[in-house]
């Protein structure tokens, strides 16, 4: 069934008037915030464990707990994007104070969130919920050239495909895996060649669709 969607905030569910609108006119939600990579990256547990740590705030429960509440289907926003994610995961010890980590390190850290990303929705019981995925968000300028970030830095030009490669083997079949960007009108050549970079070993797609 088509899907028609709003993003959502702790805000609208506290607001029974927003809330009511919502469940009347909608039937797919993405959180405004609370899964980007800082919403759910815990400095300290990782520097306690010495890898990545994904912890859900009480409000993302909350958000989640309404949408599971509601038979409200839910796309997830985002798990790679140069904005909203803690500079510390890319430094050693997680803290900024110390150097870059290598490529290798950062594949694992890579990995590891993405993969506790889709371990903690379903070890709470929220993974069903979800039809949809924004691995990677606003990765490529209007001129071609990919967005200046420290997933760029770390791990190099195949950053992209790795964030890709890792979704599509930690999150279950039923979730559908986008790139999701702006002003696509001015990229339209440069994501289409790219989405042709996002296959496997076997040549299957790593990638379900793109959103604008």
């Amino acid at each position: 069934n088509l899907k028609v969607g709003t993003c959502l905030s702790d805000f609208m569910i506290r607001d029974k008037k927003s809330a009511d609108f919502i469940l009347k006119n909608f039937n797919s939600i993405t959180f405004e915030n609370h899964l980007k990579p800082d919403a759910i990256l815990d400095q300290s547990a990782s520097k306690k464990k010495g890898d990545i740590v994904v912890k859900f705030s009480s409000t993302t429960e909350k958000l989640l707990a309404w949408c599971k509440e509601n038979d409200m289907p839910m796309r997830g926003h985002t798990l790679v994007w140069h904005s909203q994610t803690p500079n510390w995961i890319f430094y050693e010890n997680f803290d900024t104070k110390g150097e870059l980590v290598s490529r290798e390190v950062m594949l694992a850290r890579m990995e590891s969130y993405i993969k506790q990303t889709f371990e903690k929705l379903d070890e709470l019981g929220y993974l069903e919920l979800f039809y949809a995925y924004d691995v990677v968000n606003e990765a490529w300028m209007e001129d071609g050239s990919k967005r200046d970030s420290l997933w760029l830095k770390t791990i190099g030009d195949d950053y992209l495909w790795q964030a890709f490669y890792f979704a599509d083997k930690y999150a279950p079949d039923h979730i559908d895996l986008y790139y999701n960007d702006y002003n696509e009108q001015f990229k339209t050549d440069t994501l289409y060649d790219f989405v042709q970079t996002l296959v496997d070993e076997n040549g299957d797609y790593l990638i379900d669709g793109i959103g604008f």
